[in-house]
């Protein structure tokens, strides 16, 4: 019977933890949302303290921020942030290159602007770079904390 009690508390504390650590990601996701949208928050800023980034994709990342912020100015809605096993957005599997430790996060900030970042290990953003062309076929399809290839 205490074998039973024992198995019973270690699997009600662990579903606790894991519970806690993705709303404690979500929210390390949310407030970097939040920051990347306000306008008093300089970019560069966000860049470094926020985004894992190789020095190479420093200039792209600057650019992709700026877009974003630009882009949720022109119609700014509540922002939700969903993880990928629970968003509905469609994702081919091979897209996305995640490490170990890594969790992929949608963060809709409108009808229009639904972006994928990742969030390490470190608590660390990761920003996705998929251009597509316009009748399919990936222009680029990196992360920034990867070296840009030649």
């Amino acid at each position: 019977m205490k074998k039973n009690i024992l198995i019973i508390l270690l699997i009600a504390i662990s579903i606790v933890v894991i519970y806690y650590n993705s709303k404690r990601d979500e929210n390390i996701v949310k407030n970097f949302a939040l920051e990347l949208v306000d306008e008093s928050m300089p970019l560069e800023q966000i860049l470094k303290t926020k985004i894992n980034y190789s020095k190479k994709q420093k200039d792209v990342c600057l650019f992709f921020l700026k877009t974003v912020r630009e882009e949720y100015n022109k119609n700014p809605e509540k922002i939700v942030i969903t993880q990928s096993a629970n968003s509905n957005v469609d994702v081919k599997s091979d897209a996305v290159k995640l490490n170990s430790g890594e969790h992929l996060f949608y963060v809709q900030f409108n009808k229009s602007l639904t972006v994928p970042f990742i969030l390490n290990n470190k608590s660390e953003i990761i920003i996705l770079f998929n251009l597509t062309k316009g009748g399919g076929g990936n222009l680029n399809n990196s992360r920034s904390d990867e070296t840009m290839s030649k």
